[in-house]
């Protein structure tokens, strides 16, 4: 699945980015009891505009297990 989301705001008179970004995530369920989540998120943001650690593409996982 994937997502993509833009959020432009302005500030004193010009548009800046709040937020630009592509989101790919998937599962995997191992058997009934176990699931596995992975998402990456690929950041569009200039490191100039918001700073360099909102600026990184980040990479998710998850493991769920259900009783």
């Amino acid at each position: 699945m994937g997502a993509y989301q833009k959020t432009d705001v302005k500030k004193s008179g010009t548009k800046v980015d709040e937020s630009d970004f592509f989101e790919i995530t998937g599962d995997y369920k191992f058997n009934g009891n176990i699931n596995a989540y992975l998402a990456y998120m690929l950041n569009n943001m200039d490191e100039s505009s918001v700073g360099a650690k909102d600026a990184e593409d980040t990479l998710r996982l998850g493991l769920k297990y259900s009783f």
